[in-house]
């Protein structure tokens, strides 16, 4: 019995490299490996960089590694490079790709910037998160930042996004949207509140069908991007120009599980389900 523990464990991949050695779940292990890509070229009037940066599981043995990696490599781009165990290798095919793209094609700006960046959000004991920020320039236009992410439930990889929310139309639930977009506001801004007024001045915001000049306070919209468990919360985001003019970036607030747990699915609550203690 001894020795055929040793030889089953021995079987398990290891975490060596893992830069989360302790995200761990059966019947599939999950390594986190990091990964670093940068290739910039300043020659023939040219100024194009590409630098990406992901955490990416290695290896991938079961539903939810393989789910998190087949997320991470749609959001960097198409196709699918022929090793897709490396994180090194991953960062590689789709960073090469990309400044292939700008570099290659006739149409395309020569003066260019692309910055990607996955990585774990939210580890916890039955669930992991992941972000993925892009930051994309081009002829030196404006820099346009998009964030989204996701959540998968470590037992089977399941994903979760929209369907953590019971009601995204109820009352309480756009309130918390509202005072969430108000709180990223007032930092940015670096005031301690943002009155109504000037509040619904900084909306740029399309009011929804049938609700035409209607207050934006009362009746405050749900961002497109799906929302994903942090670590001690629930993380929304929305767009640049979904909600606020483009100099207010992508708001992004975090609502404490406390005061979002009466909104969410029970599917999501078992989300959050702690450890029994003895």
């Amino acid at each position: 019995m001894l020795i055929a523990a040793i030889m089953a464990m021995g079987a398990l991949p290891s975490c060596k490299n893992s830069k989360y050695k302790r995200i761990f779940t059966r019947p599939d292990t999950l390594c986190i490996d990091s990964a670093n890509f940068l290739r910039r070229d300043t020659s023939n009037g040219r100024c194009v960089t590409v630098y990406i940066h992901a955490e990416y599981p290695t290896p991938i043995t079961g539903k939810l590694s393989a789910n998190i990696a087949a997320w991470i490599r749609d959001k960097l781009g198409k196709g699918t490079p022929a090793d897709t165990m490396s994180a090194a290798n991953i960062v590689r095919y789709y960073g090469n790709a990309r400044y292939n793209c700008y570099t290659s094609g006739s149409s395309m700006p020569p003066h260019s910037y692309y910055k990607a960046d996955c990585r774990v959000e939210g580890n916890r004991k039955n669930y992991v998160s992941l972000k993925f920020t892009l930051a994309e320039c081009a002829q030196g236009a404006h820099c346009i930042t998009s964030v989204s992410g996701i959540t998968f439930r470590k037992s089977d990889g399941t994903p979760f996004g929209w369907n953590m929310i019971k009601d995204t139309t109820s009352k309480d639930f756009r309130e918390l949207m509202r005072e969430g977009v108000r709180s990223y506001i007032s930092k940015t801004l670096g005031e301690k509140y943002v009155s109504d007024e000037n509040f619904r001045s900084l909306l740029a915001c399309e009011p929804e069908p049938g609700l035409s000049g209607e207050n934006p306070l009362k009746h405050f919209p749900t961002p497109k991007t799906a929302p994903y468990l942090s670590q001690n919360g629930m993380t929304f985001v929305f767009q640049p120009y979904e909600i606020a003019p483009l100099s207010l970036g992508a708001p992004k607030f975090t609502i404490p599980f406390h005061d979002i747990e009466s909104h969410m699915t029970k599917d999501a609550l078992k989300l959050l389900k702690k450890a029994k203690t003895n």
